[in-house]
């Protein structure tokens, strides 16, 4: 197996810049440092006024709170990082709502894979100043795994949306803060990719 510190360079670090807030719910970004083609996976969520654990209870114990996320920095000659080309909507609904949910599509879907979704206010699609820096990720660097933890859910006239992510990782695993979005009219299931140590 290759090591992955070979291809990515990986940084844990608070998501500190308030992307959008709505109601009990704060979805935050990173403040990426200048200089270097810095990326990361997708948003942090959280709810205030909750009683959780934080994102990286097993793989880094130290951090206590939510907002904390990975940010990633491809070494030279990797190609561990790949563009996200578009973002189609999550909500399986299109009557007006006060938000909308998004999922990136990498240029190469056959190798990379969307790291997670983006919550945005109102029915518009995400700008590229909104998404900047949210990259998708090769996928043998990858471990799909199923979300295990509910961040907020909305009921909606004809639709519940929630937000989910993945807290509890192996050893050998790195939770990226991201989070998808499910929608039950959609009624699908949803996996989060969590990075690998090994590949």
């Amino acid at each position: 197996m290759a090591d992955i510190n070979s291809e990515l360079t990986k940084q844990v670090i608070e998501f500190t810049e308030v992307f959008a807030e709505l109601d009990d719910l704060v979805v935050f970004t990173p403040k990426l440092p200048v200089g270097a083609n810095w990326g990361y996976l997708g948003p942090v969520a959280w709810k205030r006024d909750s009683d959780i654990e934080q994102h990286f209870q097993i793989s880094v114990p130290s951090l206590s709170q939510s907002q904390y996320g990975v940010i990633l920095l491809t070494k030279d000659g990797s190609d561990a990082l790949g563009e996200i080309v578009d973002w189609v909507p999550n909500m399986g609904t299109i009557e007006p709502s006060r938000f909308t949910t998004w999922r990136g599509i990498p240029a190469d879907p056959e190798k990379y894979v969307s790291g997670g979704d983006l919550f945005v206010l109102g029915m518009d699609k995400p700008t590229a100043e909104q998404t900047a820096g949210i990259k998708a990720i090769r996928k043998d660097l990858v471990i799909e795994r199923t979300p295990d933890h509910l961040i907020w859910s909305r009921r909606l006239p004809r639709d519940t949306v929630s937000l989910n992510d993945v807290r509890i990782v192996t050893g050998v695993e790195l939770a990226s803060g991201a989070f998808v979005s499910t929608s039950a009219h959609a009624g699908e299931e949803r996996t989060i990719p969590v990075i690998r140590f090994f590949s």
